[in-house]
């Protein structure tokens, strides 16, 4: 039996007639349904319906907002490879090619781990660091924030080496460029401090 039959009819059985026709229509079917998120309509929808009636009908109602979550009316495969083979699901996977063709790719700062080199050396002076500041504290009980940044001298290929204390990286992009207008706002000095 198709999945949306399956549906329909348990719907049927609870005297929801309205979704029953919908179900059977396709409206709430992983592939045929127009909306992009079928299921998380169904699921409103029961509660919404559940919410008319009493107890026991809420009850099953519910129950079978319960059996929709864990998936019992899910697409099966065969109903998968199916769409995949129409001329929709054709569609679908050629606008999703070309999307992905002509994606640029999305900004990484610090994506790449530290270089093996420094790694344990670097972990080991971001917990000391971490430890001297901020003791036992997690997460947000946090007071001082940190960023460890490491680079070889000279003309050799290599990186910039990056490990903090949990800060987003829109924050240490905010810090960087704050510290790249201090550093081209101030004369450069000279001398001993």
């Amino acid at each position: 039996m198709h999945s949306k039959n399956k549906l329909a009819d348990a719907l049927m059985y609870l005297g929801l007639m309205d979704m029953s026709l919908q179900a059977r229509g396709g409206f709430y079917h992983d592939y045929l349904s127009p909306l992009a998120t079928p299921e998380l309509q169904l699921l409103a929808d029961l509660q919404e319906a559940a919410m008319k009636f009493s107890f026991p009908r809420r009850r099953d109602i519910m129950l079978l907002r319960e059996r929709v979550i864990a998936g019992e009316f899910d697409a099966t495969e065969e109903e998968s490879e199916e769409w995949a083979s129409s001329p929709e699901g054709q569609a679908a996977f050629t606008r999703l090619a070309t999307d992905l063709a002509t994606e640029k790719p999305k900004e990484t700062l610090g994506d790449a781990p530290i270089e093996p080199t420094y790694h344990d050396q670097m972990n080991a002076l971001a917990g000391f660091l971490d430890e001297q500041f901020n003791g036992d504290a997690k997460g947000k009980d946090k007071k001082v924030g940190f960023v460890l940044m490491l680079f070889e001298y000279g003309d050799n290929p290599g990186r910039c080496n990056y490990i903090s204390n949990g800060a987003g990286r829109q924050d240490v992009v905010n810090l960087m460029k704050e510290m790249i207008a201090r550093f081209e706002g101030q004369p450069e000095q000279s001398g001993k401090a």
